[in-house]
């Protein structure tokens, strides 16, 4: 009977150690992006609760906030403080202009073997002069969607800059090579989509967010979404390709009609 006893005890702790390890290993351990961090606008929550909820229950480590971290700016201590166990960086958007007063104001930055330049700190109008030629394999981070010209005629950020931008935006010659621009303006609309991915030439273009559209983060390896649901679980969703001459566009949703809008306008 005594040996019955230690064996099951034995077997007891060989479950809790493969458990243990098993989630351990299960961690994302590649950088992920988040863009509009503070989620839909009703949302009263620091943080936003799907993302509270889908960070805990995926062991989410290495996060990029893409900017908005909070709607008004004087609860970033809160939002900070309870994310201080893990690996992160923060991106300025309109909702954080004193960000970088509580936290570095980091220019360029390895994070993870993955080469970052964060361009939120800059003035907007430097973005169309800057020489993006100088790079190869790096990761462009911004709040606001200022490449959405690479995008219509879909609408896809929270805020549209409008014709004169998207001159600007076509006087730029080179984008380096195989460079990735990531915006973290998009999905605070439920009409619009929460992913939405463009190839030019040799780079990508990225602008993703949480909100009314489908919260979702990013694999910035991969570039590729998990979407989640308020719960933080990782849920299915749906993505289409469309391709011309000059690009090609990605968009990923949970909902059908983000999907179908692409086939309309494109």
């Amino acid at each position: 009977m005594k040996n019955y006893f230690n064996k099951i005890i034995i077997l007891i702790l060989l479950i809790l150690l493969f458990f243990f390890t098993y989630t351990k290993e299960s961690k994302i351990k590649n950088p992920i992006f988040v863009g509009h961090v503070y989620g839909t606008s009703k949302s009263k929550d620091t943080p936003y609760k799907p993302l509270s909820n889908v960070i805990k229950k995926n062991n989410l480590d290495f996060i990029i906030f893409g900017g908005d971290i909070t709607k008004n700016q004087k609860d970033f201590k809160l939002f900070h403080n309870h994310f201080l166990d893990i690996e992160k960086l923060y991106i300025k958007g309109n909702h954080d202009p004193n960000l970088y007063q509580n936290v570095e104001a980091w220019e360029e930055k390895v994070f993870k073997n993955l080469k970052l330049v964060n361009l939120s700190n800059r003035e907007f109008s430097s973005l169309y002069k800057f020489d993006y030629s100088r790079y190869n394999n790096t990761y462009f981070i911004s709040h606001y969607n200022w490449f959405e010209k690479i995008f219509k005629p879909l609408n896809s950020s929270n805020q549209i800059f409008g014709k004169e931008f998207d001159l600007k935006f076509n006087q730029i010659k080179e984008f380096g090579k195989n460079n990735k621009f990531v915006s973290g303006d998009c999905g605070k609309y439920s009409a619009n989509p929460p992913y939405i991915l463009a190839k030019f030439k040799s780079n990508f273009f990225l602008c993703t967010g949480l909100g009314d559209s489908s919260n979702n983060f990013v694999i910035l390896s991969t570039l590729e979404p998990f979407f989640f649901d308020n719960e933080g679980k990782i849920i299915k969703h749906y993505c289409k390709k469309k391709k011309n001459k000059k690009k090609i566009i990605k968009i990923c949703s949970t909902k059908k009609e983000h999907l179908i809008k692409l086939g309309q306008v494109f």
